[in-house]
């Protein structure tokens, strides 16, 4: 479905699974050979696995991404081993023909055992990055004549994540810091204030950093999207973030595992043809049923065709 190599994926017989990655200590421990139970998972043809039913809704923003996952009728010693604290899910879906992506890395916020009939329901809550984002903390003075990029990169290491795009990022932000910079509490909060500073912002997307100046994207190849390609019904022009903000263009496609924030997306339907950028992404599915959806919002980052 990538617009640079011209390939297209068959939109069917889709799999899910679901790791769950056991307190480590560390706020980004989400290798899957490590520590790591799978559940849920349906790889084998003809064997469905568990039933996963998935929500998650991603944006640009600091605030973490969140996603509720539910998994039915996981074994008694599996349920017991997810009340310790610090459990971490990786979620990864897509269509056996691609093979799964993963879509989300969150830390548990909550986890609830429910008997539903004959069934028992775990509804596992998560955060993107949460448990960084809220105990992460940075202490460092920076003399005068620091850069913003070595607040940056102190500030972002301090918050225990997989470092994303920061490295790449870094000779951008080479402004002096004439006054220094004293960066002490919340890694989080540090890394935001000083971003914000040069107009920078950051995001947890997959429990890596992503940072982006405003209007940038991230490196990541173009989707085609289009009505032979999994868009589903007609696109929208929504309400803008904020006045005198530009208005996005809402629209929904079958599961897209590599749609995130700051990726782009190149859209042709009957009205719209031309690339936006998206600011917000949210996944849905069940694995023993219904459809399997991405929606999505993004706005012009070229000059589109409007019908």
């Amino acid at each position: 479905m990538a617009e640079d190599n011209g390939s297209s994926v068959q939109l069917f017989d889709r799999v899910a699974r679901v790791l769950v990655s056991l307190p480590s200590g560390s706020f980004s421990d989400t290798d899957p050979s490590q520590n790591t139970l799978i559940v849920g998972s349906g790889d084998d043809a003809g064997d469905p696995g568990l039933r996963i039913v998935v929500k998650i809704t991603k944006t640009s923003g600091k605030d973490p991404n969140t996603s509720e996952v539910v998994i039915y009728n996981l074994a008694p010693t599996t349920r017991a081993k997810l009340q310790a604290k610090g459990v971490r899910l990786v979620v990864e879906a897509g269509y056996r023909a691609a093979g799964v992506q993963r879509i989300f890395v969150g830390d548990a916020r909550t986890i609830d055992h429910v008997r539903e009939g004959p069934d028992f329901k775990t509804v596992i809550k998560l955060g993107d990055g949460e448990r960084s984002i809220r105990y992460a903390r940075a202490s460092q003075s920076f003399a005068g004549g620091s850069t913003v990029a070595q607040v940056v990169d102190h500030c972002a290491k301090a918050m225990g994540l997989s470092l994303g795009n920061v490295g790449t990022q870094l000779p951008a932000l080479g402004k002096v810091l004439y006054n220094g910079w004293t960066a002490h509490g919340a890694a989080s909060t540090e890394l935001e204030r000083i971003l914000r500073a040069v107009n920078y912002s950051y995001s947890v997307q997959e429990g890596q950093i992503q940072i982006l100046a405003p209007g940038q994207s991230i490196a990541q190849a173009i989707t085609q999207l289009a009505p032979d390609s999994g868009l589903i019904g007609s696109p929208e022009m929504g309400s803008p973030e904020k006045i005198g903000k530009p208005q996005a263009l809402k629209f929904r496609a079958l599961l897209l595992a590599e749609a995130r924030p700051g990726g782009r997306v190149h859209l042709k339907s009957d009205r719209y043809d031309g690339i936006f950028r998206l600011r917000k992404v949210s996944h849905s599915f069940d694995t023993r049923g219904g459809d399997w959806y991405t929606d999505m919002e993004g706005i012009a980052d070229s000059t589109v065709r409007v019908a």
